[in-house]
């Protein structure tokens, strides 16, 4: 007969007794005892010694009560077991095994001549790992590990009883020692042996947890009871908040021990309410006049709405619009006045020309309103025929044209001899001039002939009266050329027949009017006389608040002969804000971020946001009381460096790292002044180097205008070193390389900002550290370890320099910037320079 299972007692297989006993049953009454053993389970876990955190799973395993068990520790990469085996008295309740664990520190090999430790390449030794594992492949008992074994011998070895498990592969196994001891590992697997079943009934407890992610129980557990070997399906619970992971189902048979079905979920995510914020640019009749932009923001917070600035309208009213808290959704509105626009005009110039292109009279140039039509009518040129139409015409203008009149030369008579009369001036600014080469044609030649039987002709009436020009008295007076052409012999040689007038040009009155786009006047006119056919430029200067787009067109004036006028037409100035300059930079910051590979874009933060407005203001008013735009620097009007700022020293208070950046830019929109000044920040490598820090990832921005078109702007940048680069194992130090700068950086921080410790001859003799604190803690922590003196500081440097040598923590300051680095110790007040000690063997730490 067998016995049948007892829940949490096992069978005692001993000399008394076993699992399955035979009897021959006799007359009356027969009796067969089984022996039982009391079965409890003995948990044994690995923690971390400093910080009691699991470093390896914990095992489970049961163990008869009143019985001695002892538990190896593993074999865990990177740590070191206190303790290899503990034992115990198995006690009636659960028990527990500890073994604590402390970390390894990395050391590196040295050479055998300095005294360290040695490897030998040419062992031929090897070590082999016996492990314990179940079915699963979980360790159920601590590594054997047999040391030194000879490489390419054969190795037999057996697998150890385990205290309710059963051995399921073979009990021996051999194996050839490799050279490389992570080919030498042997695997012995066991079953659990089954938990006995109370035999008052063939049921067994489905338990399910409910828990979340930490391990936290979020519903009471429930327990079924069930039997055993039947299958059931089990349900995970609707908890409010919270969504299962995974199946919310499983489906189980149930077993002898009873079933614990655990199901984890994850807390809902409550989102954030957000709103729809619309803004619109409108013009007085509703229409859109630019594209309306629609914004997402969580409800509470503020937005602000910027106006655009857009060719063509003015905007009526505030140039942004706000909302202090956002709760629901919302439109505004911006509205626009259409600018009245002035007549755009065209230059119309006419030609007239001989059939080889030369100009036969002077070019007539006239200024045009576009859209409007245009006519001109070829002149009568003496001796000349036009070709084509006699009228030429524009339906509607819109752009600068050339006309020309092309002309064929009329044919001679017979017997007639030819004259021509050509009107040439001069430029009055040449008084004079200094060649022909310097006249040019201001009137149609005039053509004539003669009969050469009576060749006298009076020529006197071809002395024309020009406009804007009067005859040169250089050459000949009027009266001497009625002289010579009252009665004028045309001579046999046409060459000979050909008459230059002289004229020189005379000044005309000039008006230039300052105007805006809707032509009303915005400055005083200025006048002045010039030279007829002058083209020139007319004096036109900034007017504050306004600039002239078009400086080719609106500002070059033709003089003609009388009054001329001209209208300069100037644009308003767009609407540039603090805000808008401030988040044009940050997008110029985060694109060159992205360009040269820097992952992590910055955001604003509020502290550095309100200290870089403080510092914006402080510069601009530094700037105003000098006059020179480029009067900035990183120091507060107090004489203190910037990060003193209450709101950037509260940022700097939390280990952050800081820079910052200044720069002035100029331009007429957000836009040009926001590059200009980052290009001037770019071209920099100090404060390139700022912008493209990858371990910054907050930024301030502060914009403050010094000028009409001139802006400060001020970048305050924080971050954090990562924390690798501190060495927890070192009092969270780091070394200047480690930090990007030298160890000449540091001395130089450090005698810079505390010259008064420096510049005295009882400090002369000092040595500053080679480590660097990431906090102040940090250094207080390691001062009292050199404060308590002993062996381990006893040939420091930290423990020389003589009775009156004074131990000190400076803070470590970016040379040009300010900005923190960490903390440094400095001995001061030393007896004799830190060099000699140095030289007698003394170590810079410990």
């Amino acid at each position: 007969m067998s016995e049948d299972g007892i829940v949490n007692y096992q069978v005692n297989n001993g000399d008394n007794g076993g699992s399955n006993k035979n009897i021959t049953v006799k007359a009356g009454t027969n009796e067969v005892t089984f022996t039982y053993d009391h079965i409890v389970n003995v948990t044994v876990q690995y923690l971390d010694k400093s910080t009691g955190e699991p470093v390896h799973e914990s095992y489970t395993h049961p163990q008869v009560v009143g019985s001695d068990y002892t538990a190896t520790a593993e074999n865990i990469d990177g740590y070191t077991a206190d303790e290899p085996t503990k034992s115990m008295n198995v006690k009636d309740d659960n028990s527990n095994i500890i073994f604590y664990y402390s970390k390894n520190t990395e050391t590196t090999p040295t050479d055998p001549d300095d005294g360290g430790s040695t490897t030998d390449p040419d062992s031929n030794k090897a070590d082999l790992t016996v492990k314990y594992v179940d079915e699963n492949n979980k360790e159920i008992a601590g590594a054997t590990t047999l040391s030194a074994q000879e490489v390419g011998k054969d190795v037999t070895v057996t697998a150890k009883d385990i205290t309710g498990y059963d051995l399921t592969s073979d009990a021996t196994k051999s194996v050839t020692v490799d050279k490389d001891s992570n080919n030498n590992v042997v695997v012995f697997t066991y079953k659990a042996k089954e938990t006995p079943v109370d035999p008052a009934t063939n049921n067994a407890d489905v338990i399910v947890h409910y828990i979340d992610e930490s391990g936290k129980t979020l519903s009471e557990d429930t327990k079924t009871n069930l039997k055993i070997g039947s299958n059931t399906t089990v349900n995970a619970k609707d908890i409010n908040g919270y969504t299962v992971n995974g199946d919310k189902t499983q489906n189980v048979t149930v077993s002898k021990n009873g079933n614990e079905i655990t199901f984890t979920y994850t807390k809902d995510s409550v989102p954030v309410q957000q709103s729809t914020i619309t803004t619109k640019f409108l013009d007085e009749n509703g229409n859109e006049i630019a594209d309306s932009i629609t914004d997402k923001v969580d409800n509470g917070k503020s937005y602000t709405a910027n106006a655009k600035t857009i060719d063509g309208y003015t905007l009526s009213g505030d140039t942004s619009q706000s909302i202090d808290s956002v709760t629901g959704d919302k439109t505004l509105t911006f509205v626009y006045t259409k600018n009245v626009v002035p007549a755009q005009k065209s230059t119309i110039t006419t030609k007239f020309v001989d059939e080889a292109g030369k100009e036969l009279s002077a070019s007539k140039t006239e200024s045009v309103d576009n859209g409007t039509s245009f006519k001109v009518n070829a002149p009568e040129i003496v001796g000349y025929t036009v070709k084509g139409e006699t009228t030429q015409s524009i339906d509607s203008v819109n752009g600068d044209k050339t006309l020309t009149f092309t002309y064929s030369k009329d044919a001679i008579p017979a017997g007639e001899l030819q004259y021509k009369i050509s009107y040439i001036g001069l430029n009055g600014n040449l008084a004079g001039g200094e060649s022909e080469d310097d006249y040019y044609q201001i009137h149609a030649p005039v053509e004539g002939t003669a009969s050469k039987t009576n060749r006298f002709v009076n020529l006197t009436g071809d002395i024309l009266d020009i406009p804007g020009y009067e005859l040169d008295s250089n050459f000949d007076s009027k009266d001497d050329l009625i002289t010579n052409l009252s009665n004028y012999i045309v001579s046999d040689d046409p060459s000979s027949n050909i008459i230059d007038i002289h004229y020189v040009s005379t000044k005309q009155p000039i008006t230039v009017h300052y105007v805006d786009e809707d032509g009303n006047k915005i400055a005083p006119d200025v006048t002045d006389h010039w030279y007829t056919d002058d083209k020139r430029q007319v004096p036109y200067s900034k007017i504050t608040g306004y600039y002239v787009k078009d400086v080719a067109k609106e500002t070059y004036l033709t003089v003609k002969p009388g009054q001329n006028e001209i209208s300069v037409h100037y644009t308003k100035n767009p609407v540039v804000t603090a805000e808008e300059l401030e988040n044009k930079m940050l997008l110029l910051v985060n694109d060159y971020r992205k360009e040269n590979n820097v992952s992590s874009p910055m955001a604003f933060n509020d502290l550095l946001v309100a200290g870089s407005k403080t510092r914006s203001d402080e510069e601009a008013e530094q700037i105003a009381k000098s006059g020179d735009i480029y009067d900035f620097d990183h120091e507060r009007p107090d004489g203190s460096m910037w990060n003193t700022e209450p709101n950037l020293n509260q940022y700097r208070i939390g280990d952050y790292s800081m820079a910052e950046n200044i720069a002035v830019g100029q331009g007429l929109t957000a836009d040009e002044i926001a590059q200009d000044a980052f290009d001037a920040l770019i071209s920099d490598k100090e404060h390139r180097d700022n912008i493209i820090n990858d371990h910054s990832f907050d930024i301030g921005m502060g914009a403050k205008q010094v000028g009409e078109y001139e802006w400060v702007i001020v970048q305050d940048f924080g971050g954090k070193f990562p924390d690798s680069v501190w060495d927890a194992n070192d009092y969270n130090t780091a070394s200047a390389t480690d930090l990007g700068y030298t160890q000449l950086d540091v001395s130089n921080s450090a005698k810079y900002f505390n010259d008064d410790l420096f510049n005295t001859n009882t400090t002369k003799n000092s040595y500053v550290s080679d480590h660097i604190f990431k906090s102040r803690d940090d250094a207080e922590k390691w001062e009292s370890v050199v404060d308590a003196g002993g062996t381990k500081v006893s040939n420091s440097i930290w423990s020389k320099g003589g009775t009156d040598a004074k131990l000190t923590v400076l803070e470590v300051l970016n040379y040009h910037t300010g900005a923190l680095i960490g903390y440094v110790p400095v001995i001061t007040n030393m007896d004799k320079p830190s060099q000699d000690y140095l030289d007698d063997g003394a170590t810079t730490w410990f």
